[in-house]
């Protein structure tokens, strides 16, 4: 089999604007990836494509494809990418001539989204087309090639294999006229003639670059939108004139404005799942959004006669059926590997006022890359649980919370108190598998009556993310004062920290352990809150336990599992390696079973389970082989190489 790097080639996809492209084989995550070649000559080219490789990097959002590895191998120059397998918003245009106004809104919502992303970090796209926006036969809608096109020469986008478009109805006039004023305003003036083109079938501006048409761009001199679809909605009308217009200073000046325009004509997509199952079945034909309807019936209609007859069976009405679904079930019985659960549970002490008035608020983030997004979800509802009271305490508590697996970030203020902690959140499926808990994760805290003064009180509480164990080991903890970094214990200590310490300041702290990622962060804390309890989550640094072996067919598990976390500062479930002569596992240092199982044929497989410690910073490496008779198997320790 070919390899580029080490990336087995399953085959080419043809020859884009900048050079060939492969689809390929992650060596260690088994998944299907695409490598870019670039073909283009030219010392000025390989650094605009290295440059532009890092940038492509540096953005990590749902809505953009992710580029995982930038290379050189022989004189040659490599970007690895995600394989997004689906269409291009030009094919869905094609197929569909014109989008109804609900698929529009929801598809350039999506949009709108990643390329909002990519302005906060500092990134024009520069080449917004239908060609360069892929919707995923799972309902994900992503940019493709952000800012690369334009950047190796594509002519601005003129041409592509096989046919000539008129790129030219995407470009700005301040473009036409000088192309270092690209900004975000000449991106959001793109996106607005891709909406254009989504909900009439059409471009604004046809005939290539003639002086006639250079003109009309210019003047901006355009069929309104309404005239080739009288059914469109006003709103899409306004955001598409707004964005186009053709002055920058009087157009559209962050596209957060579009989906706020956007959001309220969207609400009966209640999640992100909803809203990728929706296009998915738009794109496939399966449903028309136009005619979706946001109750039981819909909900009957779409699950399905099992679902029905499940619901009768149950004996519950049409009403209490679709809260039933939409509440749990659909995650539970539907999308259990798709979705993980937890639930939030709050313990306030007992005062003379009454429960249902006591201040409590909860605000869910997830993290995206380096940053904390909020997650798009209605606010978390915590309610009065008068038979869970104990004798000293109040108790609240939340419905069970349905999210995609992922880190989160949970915020909780009670009264005069804040709490802030960090979890993973694995699948349903996985949570049963690991602790045979078919309710979820359960997120406790507790209060304490504080006194209405100033002087507040910190807790740090550093956990290893994977376990959720303290970490006990030698801690460095440093808080921002006066413009300097200083020892946190220190700064307790002093005979002022109580003048320092108190309600309604900012604070920043940075804690670092060895064998663990370094960790910062910053919170707020309210006039009226004096005390604040963080649990804060470290990611260990990985150590490489690595499996040789001449045995084809070998398999491994690790603690009893065909899967585990892979460590890093930002840790993922992985499957193990199950092919290859050398298998690496990147973990987090650790106590671990290690099976090793060889196939022998007619149902009969040959067994070996090994404990390892893995120590920070220390490699391991085993062979194995079969034992000299043949009957079993050995796992020797080597030297690392």
């Amino acid at each position: 089999m070919e390899m580029i790097g080490k990336y087995a080639i399953l085959g080419s996809m043809g020859q884009g604007g900048m050079g060939a492209i492969f689809k390929a084989r992650h060596p260690t995550l088994q998944e299907t990836v695409v490598v870019k070649k670039l073909t283009l000559q030219g010392k000025e080219m390989v650094e605009r494509f290295r440059r532009e490789a890092k940038i492509q990097m540096s953005l990590v959002h749902p809505g953009i494809v992710r580029v995982y590895d930038h290379f050189e191998e022989k004189g040659q120059y490599y970007i690895v990418m995600e394989y997004v397998d689906g269409i291009t918003l030009e094919e869905l245009i094609r197929k569909k001539v014109a989008l109804g106004n609900v698929a529009a809104m929801v598809i350039f919502r999506e949009l709108a989204k990643a390329l909002a992303y990519a302005h906060r970090s500092g990134v024009i796209h520069r080449d917004i087309k239908p060609a360069n926006v892929l919707v995923s036969k799972k309902g994900e809608v992503k940019f493709l090639d952000f800012g690369v096109a334009s950047l190796v020469g594509e002519d601005d986008g003129l041409t592509k294999p096989g046919m000539t478009i008129g790129t030219l109805s995407y470009l700005a006039p301040e473009i036409i006229e000088n192309a270092q004023k690209a900004d975000q305003r000449s991106d959001i003036y793109a996106a607005s003639v891709l909406l254009y083109e989504m909900v009439t079938g059409k471009k604004p501006f046809v005939g290539g670059f003639s002086p006639e048409t250079l003109q009309k761009v210019v003047k901006g001199q355009f069929s309104p939108p309404r005239s080739l679809n009288p059914g469109l909605k006003k709103v899409l009308e306004k955001i598409i004139l707004k964005g186009m217009h053709k002055k920058a200073k009087r157009r559209t000046q962050r596209l957060e404005k579009v989906i706020d325009l956007l959001n309220p004509h969207l609400r009966r997509f209640k999640d992100q799942a909803e809203i990728n199952h929706a296009i998915q079945d738009y794109v496939q034909g399966k449903e028309d959004l136009e005619n979706r309807a946001a109750g039981p019936l819909w909900v009957l209609l779409r699950s399905g006669w099992a679902w029905g007859l499940l619901f009768v069976g149950l004996g519950l009405s049409a009403g209490t059926a679709y809260l039933a679904f939409e509440r749990g079930l659909k995650y539970e019985l539907v999308y259990p590997d798709r979705f993980g659960a937890f639930q939030l549970e709050l313990m306030a002490k007992k005062a003379a006022k009454d429960p249902e008035v006591i201040y409590r608020q909860a605000l869910i983030l997830r993290q995206d890359g380096d940053k904390w997004q909020k997650v798009d979800r209605e606010p978390v509802s915590l309610s009065y649980r008068p038979d869970l009271d104990q004798p000293h305490f109040y108790w609240f508590q939340s419905d069970k919370i349905y999210l995609e697996p992922g880190i989160y970030r949970l915020l909780v203020e009670l009264e005069q108190e804040q709490f802030q902690t960090t979890f993973l959140l694995s699948s349903i499926q996985e949570q049963i598998k690991q602790n045979n808990n078919t309710d979820g994760r359960i997120l406790t805290f507790k209060g304490e009556e504080t006194e209405q003064s100033l002087p507040a009180k910190i807790e740090l509480h550093p956990v290893d993310l994977a376990s959720d164990k303290e970490i006990t080991q030698a801690l460095e903890v440093k808080v921002f004062h006066q413009g300097a970094w200083v020892d946190w214990t220190e700064f307790q200590a002093r005979t002022d920290a109580e003048e320092w310490i108190r309600s309604g300041r900012d604070y920043s702290f940075r804690l670092a352990a060895e064998s663990f990622y370094p960790q910062s962060l910053s919170f707020h804390l309210q006039p009226e809150q004096t005390r604040i309890t963080l649990k804060v989550p470290l990611s260990a640094k990985p150590v490489s336990l690595q499996v040789e072996t001449d045995l084809e067919g070998l398999g491994l598990k690790l603690d009893n599992k065909t899967s585990y976390l892979e460590a890093g500062k930002t840790p993922k479930l992985v499957p193990i390696p199950s092919a290859g002569r050398l298998r690496t596992l990147a973990l987090a240092p650790g106590h671990y079973y290690l099976s090793v199982l060889y196939p022998q044929g007619w149902g009969r497989t040959l067994g070996l389970t090994q404990e390892i410690d893995l120590l920070p910073s220390q490699e391991q490496r085993f062979k194995v082989a079969l034992s000299p008779d043949g009957q079993g198997l050995q796992l020797n320790k080597q030297e690392s190489p």
